[in-house]
């Protein structure tokens, strides 16, 4: 239960204070240009930096770029649309007025907004809010068409995501059984989907697995140094939601820290720590805000709240809070304005 009715304009105010922390930024323009222009793997942008190849591990994400106008300013609104997505879902119609206050807390109480607005295009406000869609609905139409396109999307994180929602869905009393069927007959298409398109592509490129692969001890290293701030949010949700994990049954406690110790190794190894972390972990934080009485005035949940906010996010770039810098950059760059 969440007193978020009688707070909601308290709540909203947290909101905007949490996005301006976050800060702004654009990223993989070139990239995008690229492949909106037609581009494999042989254009300069990816054969000299064979890292940036794991774009094309999208297929749904090359499919819009080639339907997409190859402007930077037409491809650079469309991946900011993306990643206000998560947002909009608080006028979601399919969602209860109970889930909406979810998902206010979900959005105060994870880094999510930081990711989604400093990456923006990567476009990962809509693998979020497709992973928030196919959690929170009970309707075959949106969970099942929102697990097909996170699969197309993401294929990599598919997997982990398909995996939390099912321990979410089994973590209920009783468990939501009619949602098992649709969700596996969706991620299954999307596994052939995602197969047919490597097949169909005329060209070779490095996966994320294989950058992550040839870059693994650094990789390890760096994120190794920078542990203390990807815990502290972490250690502060497990503070607040404790009631919520410890009521659980014995065995579901132990798949859920199984599959977060899990996916913590995963996201160690990556570039993006926090955000691989907290999008695979999507749909058990949302388990544990939904059963926690919440009081979102109280000490406690804004003690929690400020480590959040205050907490860079451990990403590519290093730890990024307030980034602004790279989008004034940008936008001076596109001739929009200088400052």
């Amino acid at each position: 239960m969440i007193d978020v009715p009688e707070n909601r304009a308290f709540l909203l105010k947290l909101l905007v204070i949490t996005i301006v922390f976050s800060g702004i930024r654009f990223s993989d323009g070139s990239m995008l240009m690229a492949i909106s222009e037609g581009a494999d793997t042989s254009h300069e942008v990816f054969s000299s930096n064979p890292g940036a190849q794991y774009v094309f591990d999208s297929p749904l994400k090359v499919y819009i770029l080639r339907l997409l106008p190859s402007n930077l300013i037409v491809i650079s609104a469309f991946f900011a649309i993306l990643s206000a997505l998560p947002l909009a879902l608080l006028f979601f119609p399919s969602l209860t007025e109970s889930q909406r206050s979810v998902l206010l807390i979900y959005f105060l109480l994870t880094p999510i907004l930081a990711i989604s607005f400093q990456n923006i295009g990567v476009g990962d406000g809509l693998i979020i809010s497709l992973c928030l869609i196919a959690t929170l609905s009970q309707k075959p139409v949106f969970y099942a068409t929102s697990i097909f396109f996170i699969c197309i999307w993401h294929p990599q994180q598919s997997f982990f995501i398909v995996l939390s929602i099912l321990i979410y869905d089994y973590a209920q009393s009783p468990p939501p059984s009619k949602r098992f069927i649709p969700i596996i007959i969706s991620a299954t298409l999307g596994f052939f989907v995602y197969i047919i398109y490597n097949f169909s592509l005329d060209f070779e490129f490095a996966s994320r697995a294989d950058y992550m692969a040839s870059n693994f001890s650094s990789i390890l290293y760096s994120n190794f140094l920078k542990l203390p701030f990807f815990v502290a949010p972490l250690l502060a949700i497990l503070y607040l939601c404790w009631p919520a994990l410890k009521a659980l049954d014995s065995k579901y406690i132990i798949v859920v820290l199984t599959y977060a110790f899990l996916v913590f190794l995963l996201s160690s190894l990556t570039t993006d720590f926090t955000r691989v972390f907290f999008i695979l972990t999507t749909p058990i934080i949302i388990y544990l805000i939904n059963n926690t009485y919440i009081s979102v005035k109280s000490s406690k949940f804004l003690a929690c709240y400020a480590v959040i906010l205050l907490s860079p996010v451990v990403s590519w770039s290093g730890l990024d809070i307030l980034l602004y810098r790279d989008f004034f950059r940008d936008i001076c760059k596109w001739g929009v304005a200088c400052f």
